[in-house]
């Protein structure tokens, strides 16, 4: 990677990259970045994305949200979700409407949700979580390079979601040309002697017929159909569909019914 992107990293991520100037007896991050610049943003957002987390209190679950998720699950949402419905709004599943039991005519009236949210009070555990007091451990960069076409990125330190983000921008980096970023169905990860991840315009002439077999023909094809579709679509085009649209739906809300057959203004 290019001196000046370096550096940028390391002032930027300061905890990140820490060892990226101790000795070589203690740390691989000596050597700096071994990858192209290609992958500055991919690296640059992944370690905005890490520290972000490391330095936010994380929320955990209260005890006994296990039990009030099972209550919630079974008996809210089988049981008195519907009843509430049917005492405040007069609606149950598989039966009419029954006005005996609704308290206005008016779906908005306050009376009818003051009617739900009691319901809703008593009958409903609410799922609270707090902030953790353990915080997350800082995640440090022991080495950052390239191994067969895709980005490898070892550390020690932070947690599940650490890993499991560094592990998807790994195998995102094999759809990202390493030289200048391109980011198309015409990346491929391919190589003779030394594999690389480029888009034609950066591959070596000698891995140029390589780069052509290794090519998702399909994904290729694919996008030809697309571009060739938006470059016939103009903006005539474009408003008549718009018009067409408003006026389909001005057409179903003239057809549409009252709620009470005419007899509100709504």
């Amino acid at each position: 990677m290019n001196k000046h992107l370096d550096e940028y990293l390391c002032k930027k991520y300061p905890k990140i990259f820490e060892d990226r100037h101790k000795p070589m007896s203690e740390t691989c991050m000596c050597w700096g970045f071994s990858c192209e610049s290609g992958w500055f943003y991919l690296i640059d957002q992944l370690c905005a994305d890490i520290q972000q987390h490391v330095d936010t209190p994380q929320w955990v679950d209260q005890w006994g949200n296990s039990i009030k998720q099972l209550y919630n699950s079974i008996m809210w949402n089988r049981c008195f979700y519907h009843i509430a419905k049917l005492v405040a709004f007069g609606e149950f599943p598989n039966l009419k409407r029954s006005e005996g039991f609704v308290v206005s005519v008016n779906k908005n009236s306050k009376r009818q949700w003051a009617v739900y949210n009691w319901f809703c009070k008593w009958f409903q555990f609410n799922i609270k979580c707090v902030r953790s007091n353990v915080p997350v451990p800082q995640l440090v960069a022991d080495q950052v390079k390239e191994k067969f076409g895709t980005l490898r990125f070892y550390y020690h330190g932070g947690d599940e979601y650490c890993r499991s983000i560094i592990s998807f921008a790994e195998s995102l980096s094999s759809r990202i040309c390493e030289v200048c970023g391109r980011t198309d169905e015409l990346v491929a990860t391919h190589g003779r002697n030394w594999v690389r991840t480029t888009c034609p315009c950066c591959a070596k002439k000698e891995d140029r017929e390589s780069h052509k077999k290794s090519l998702n023909t399909t994904l290729v094809k694919l996008w030809e159909k697309v571009r060739e579709e938006e470059s016939q679509r103009t903006t005539e085009s474009d408003i008549k569909e718009a018009i067409k649209t408003v006026a389909e739906v001005k057409g179903y809300g003239k057809k549409k019914k009252s709620c009470c057959g005419g007899k509100c203004k709504t």
